[in-house]
């Protein structure tokens, strides 16, 4: 049997992926994990989208390409009697854009995933309000929901208020 070497510039279908170098996605991946790195560091709050809750209620954010889990237990401060936020509180995150801090950064197998916290936000928040609310101020904020004895005002990081 005769072996023949392709030149792979010639060979008419090309292996999925072959384009992109090895070195060149692991050059890009380091660049965002430093990113994400110097924010877990600086304590920044951040946002993205929660693609998915799964059966734990775990939210999963999309962070450029890199797997971000909010675990249920960092979800919200607010928890039941088992320690652990409501169900609702993640299924109701699916599809929208969330704050969280960045608690960790594992690596296993290749595989870069980022731990984040919901729950650190909102207690940051509340922590701000406590300390610096004032009656009279101003605040921004949006609408969430109408109800006949008032309005829920989101008014940041997890945080809503009521306004009768």
């Amino acid at each position: 049997m005769i072996e023949e070497e392709i030149n792979m510039e010639e060979q008419k279908f090309m292996p999925e992926g072959w384009n992109l170098a090895d070195n060149e996605v692991d050059e890009e991946l380091e660049r965002k994990v430093t990113i994400l790195t110097e924010a877990m560091e600086k304590n920044e709050t951040l946002e993205g989208l929660v693609t998915m809750a799964d059966s734990d209620f775990n939210l999963h954010v999309d962070l450029d390409g890199i797997k971000g889990i909010v675990p249920r237990s960092e979800v919200s401060s607010t928890v039941e009697a088992d320690g652990l936020p409501r169900p609702v509180a993640s299924i109701t995150k699916v599809n929208k854009r969330v704050q969280f801090k960045i608690k960790e950064i594992k690596r296993e197998n290749g595989q870069v995933t980022v731990v984040l916290s919901r729950k650190a936000v909102e207690l940051e928040v509340r922590d701000w309000m406590f300390k610096n609310l004032k009656e009279g101020m101003v605040l921004s904020g949006i609408v969430r929901n109408m109800e006949q004895y008032g309005v829920f005002i989101d008014i940041g990081g997890g945080v809503t208020g009521l306004l009768h």
